[in-house]
């Protein structure tokens, strides 16, 4: 009887293959019981700056850090702050190595709830975001967000060195470190015709 009510909070149900191979996950709708079940909240506290509403004065004060760049947690190993404890904690396990989301597929653990959801799609086939222009799916949100750019020729990081466009921050990134081994060699070679003495 507790299985049959833990399948009411479990978005993932196993379907076993034909001729007997294993099982694979696949979303299940939401059960009847979690939608009739959840009140809707209401959310008098209004943020000034972004409008977006919060149902207590707490929650609202965290948010407004985002805004004020306020970040009161400090990771103790790296010093990186944060505006939420939530947000250090799991920061924190970039440093003990702890990965407390375990894919019950194949094994893969994670340090972030999300990640293992992200990653379930992979065993799923699963592709939730779509682009409006060309229709095609992605498993990720911000996949899509850069696919888009393809679309409308946004290329929002700029090089500061010599002001080339990219759509992507890794491709900058990679960009920047051509700048860094030219300055390399223009040193080595400054060098090599003025040797110091």
């Amino acid at each position: 009887m507790l299985l049959l009510h833990q399948s009411v909070h479990t978005p993932w149900t196993c379907n076993p293959q034909e001729g007997g191979g294993g099982g694979v996950y696949i979303p299940q709708q939401p059960s009847p019981a979690l939608l009739g079940g959840c009140p809707v909240v209401p959310a008098p506290y209004i943020c000034g700056d972004c409008g977006k509403g919060f149902s207590s004065s707490y929650k609202l004060k965290i948010h407004q850090r985002i805004h004020t760049g306020e970040r009161p947690y400090k990771c103790l190993v790296c010093e990186k702050r944060f505006h939420k404890s939530a947000h250090l904690k799991v920061h924190q396990r970039t440093h003990t190595g702890e990965r407390p989301y375990g894919c019950q597929v194949c094994g893969k653990r994670f340090t972030k709830s999300y990640h293992l959801k992200v990653h379930l799609r992979t065993h799923t086939g699963e592709r939730p975001y779509q682009c409006p222009e060309c229709l095609k799916t992605f498993s990720v949100n911000s996949h899509l967000t850069v696919h888009q750019r393809t679309h409308t020729g946004e290329k929002p990081f700029v090089c500061f060195e010599c002001g080339k466009s990219f759509r992507q921050k890794t491709s900058l990134l990679g960009h920047q470190k051509s700048h860094q081994r030219l300055g390399e060699r223009r040193k080595l070679t400054w060098k090599t015709l003025w040797p110091e003495k």
